[in-house]
């Protein structure tokens, strides 16, 4: 920065050189940001600029023009410049007319702000109005990128709220409506990870007589049974795994821990003392659970389906103990 504020002809030079490739970024941002399906335009503009700094090096090296007699040059091509911006601008309003995409459309105008900038620079140059040149151009470079940072900050509010909607679906595509613990989609989906864990827990649980609470007491009280029997599951497993609703009295767990076995012998037998408390406390409506559970040990070649599969032959062996008779 010294040498350029000391040295009055060198920052000339630099000022023109920086004048030269103006158009080769902007341009560029164009094509990306607006005409993204244009294959060769944008190259025009891009090799012309190249070309132009070529040029004008060479004539001011072989003495013929200095740089400020060859600005004619890189102004035409900022002109042919201003063209291609126009042709992108006038392609992104014939494309978002109809979507309406507002965002689109204030780009363009914000391109088009910049042009107008630029057209100005040139047409004050020429004509002798420097100071003129310099408060106007300034003026509209400031409302250019006022303007700019006005809508890519509406753009960015957007696309966070766009990301808030997309988490709060993933959350109800795969969230039980009843328990708002997981579903059978989550379920389905956190089972297959298990191929990459080298030991885990599969519990399967199921709700012994819902079907006979629903068609003596109604269906209120079958949704309350379900509520308590998911809350005691969830306050009894959900600090060391993870909890699902996979269908109407199916319940299960996966537990990922290198000590699943001692795990899940110590939640299963809380959960058998949760269950005697609520009962005691609530005759009404009392909470019956049958559950089983397998793990998935170091070295053990079984898959997940497998695993599972375990799970419920156990399951329904403490079933038929609890209720006292074969329903498989």
């Amino acid at each position: 920065m010294v040498v350029l504020v000391e040295n009055g002809a060198l920052a000339g030079v630099f000022a023109f050189l920086i004048l030269v490739f103006i158009p080769f970024p902007y341009v560029i941002y164009i094509h990306e940001n607006l005409w993204k399906d244009d294959r060769n335009l944008h190259r025009i503009p891009i090799f012309l600029s190249l070309f132009n700094f070529i040029l004008v090096v060479g004539l001011a090296y072989l003495g013929i023009m200095d740089l400020k007699e060859s600005v004619i040059f890189t102004h035409l091509i900022w002109g042919i410049s201003f063209i291609y911006v126009g042709a992108a601008v006038v392609n992104v309003v014939k494309t978002n007319i109809e979507t309406k995409d507002k965002m689109a459309i204030a780009n363009a105008a914000a391109m088009l702000i910049l042009v107008g900038v630029s057209v100005a620079d040139i047409y004050l140059f020429w004509t002798g109005g420097s100071i003129q040149n310099d408060v106007f151009g300034r003026a509209l470079v400031l409302f250019y990128f006022v303007f700019l940072a006005h809508i890519n900050v509406i753009a960015t509010i957007k696309e966070f709220d766009k990301a808030r909607k997309a988490d709060f679906y993933k959350e109800l595509a795969n969230t039980d409506s009843i328990t708002k613990i997981n579903n059978r989609t989550a379920f389905n989906h956190d089972i297959e990870k298990l191929s990459n864990e080298n030991e885990y827990c599969i519990i399967s649980m199921d709700l012994n007589n819902l079907k006979q609470v629903n068609d003596t007491k109604g269906h209120q009280a079958g949704d309350r049974y379900i509520l308590n029997a998911a809350n005691i599951i969830k306050d009894i497993f959900e600090q060391f795994g993870k909890c699902y609703r996979i269908g109407g009295d199916e319940f299960s767990v996966i537990i990922i821990n290198d000590d699943c076995t001692a795990i899940a012998k110590d939640l299963t037998d809380k959960m058998e003392n949760e269950i005697t408390k609520h009962n005691n406390d609530n005759p009404e409506d009392p909470v019956d659970i049958a559950w089983g559970y397998e793990v998935k040990m170091p070295g053990d070649l079984r898959n997940f389906n497998e695993i599972l599969f375990s799970a419920d032959e156990k399951m329904y062996e403490n079933k038929r103990y609890k209720k006292g008779m074969d329903i498989r």
